[in-house]
């Protein structure tokens, strides 16, 4: 039954609308208290705290893209780059492991002279010390890098500054012990012995002797005391 006052139109709530059954209004308002009590009990946890609610988002350009997909070609230039990347760190990280540990400096030094030399032999001295040690692939400095004692050559083969003149060569990042140290030695010595013996090659020399050659610095005054 409904009536209207004032305007309005009332509808008694008992009643259900025309053309509504009952029986399916009062199922339809039952679903909607299950669905509404199910919807409060998921939005707390068992301790009685609230849930956070989270969204599934798909990402297609993640670790296992199709290989059908457009983008692959995408995904494997960023895997490249990436697996480069770790593979310079661990490159990184080994060297400097390597150069944490400890190491020691082995070298091995000549006297070469008692009194002043001439030109002539300073100059061969010169000369010398490039096939040496002058180039990463010269007779001296190759072998003692490839024997894998060291981290690098040490000494720099010829001085000429001081009126006695010296020759110095060895390696760094050695490891310790004695063994280490008798390794160094003998690759430094049998080089030199077997190119006493076998020599240079000819255009090896002449290659050194081509080369410009700096000026011999004047000697120090005060060497000529000691």
């Amino acid at each position: 039954m409904a009536s209207s006052k004032g305007g309005l139109r009332f509808v008694e709530a008992s009643k259900a609308p025309s053309g509504v059954d009952a029986s399916t209004t009062s199922e339809f308002e039952a679903a909607v208290e299950v669905e509404a009590a199910v919807e409060a009990k998921q939005a707390t946890d068992r301790f009685g705290n609230p849930r956070i609610r989270t969204e599934k988002v798909d990402n297609v350009m993640g670790s296992q893209a199709g290989a059908g997909s457009g983008d692959f070609h995408m995904y494997r230039h960023h895997r490249r780059t990436e697996m480069l990347r770790v593979e310079r760190m661990e490159g990184q990280a080994a060297v400097d492991e390597a150069e944490e540990s400890p190491t020691q400096y082995v070298s091995l030094n000549w006297l070469l002279n008692e009194a002043p030399m001439a030109p002539v032999e300073e100059l061969s001295w010169d000369v010398l010390n490039h096939l040496l040690l002058g180039t990463a692939a010269a007779e001296l400095e190759k072998p003692l890098i490839a024997s894998g004692l060291g981290a690098a050559t040490i000494g720099g083969g010829y001085d000429g500054h001081l009126q006695q003149a010296t020759f110095s060569v060895g390696l760094k990042g050695v490891a310790l012990g004695d063994e280490a140290v008798a390794g160094v030695e003998g690759c430094v010595l049998d080089t030199l012995r077997g190119l006493a013996d076998g020599g240079f090659d000819e255009e090896a020399v002449r290659a050194s002797t081509r080369r410009p050659h700096p000026p011999t610095p004047p000697l120090d005054p005060l060497a000529r005391t000691h």
